[in-house]
């Protein structure tokens, strides 16, 4: 079965945030060290590994449908959690891990 939005969604929401999580992962890496972002540090790094996770899941979306929107589901969740600035690329992976479990496509014969 083609699920194509759902496939772009996540692909889209996950790479931005990927995107982002970099970028603080390379800002905080360049502040000084007088300044206390050692807990930032390892925010910044958590959320770019449940971002990368993300990607592969939302590759998966056409062999594992279920599976791929509960955890793109529980990933968009934690990257808002650990970083805030990705509000936009948890909105579109809590849309395409909706639109995994909620669509229902008609079987082709």
């Amino acid at each position: 079965m083609k699920r194509t939005p759902e496939f772009v969604l996540g692909l889209v929401g996950s790479i931005f945030a990927t995107v982002i999580n970099a970028f603080f992962v390379i800002v905080v890496g360049f502040m000084p060290v007088t300044w206390d972002v050692s807990e930032a540090w390892g925010y910044f790094w958590i959320a770019l590994a449940f971002s990368i996770a993300a990607i592969v899941f939302s590759c998966l979306v056409n062999k594992k449908t279920k599976l791929s929107g509960i955890m793109m589901i529980i990933l968009a969740i934690l990257i808002g959690f650990f970083n805030i600035w990705n509000f936009i690329p948890v909105i579109l992976l809590l849309i395409s891990g909706i639109m995994c479990l909620a669509r229902n496509l008609p079987v082709q014969n």
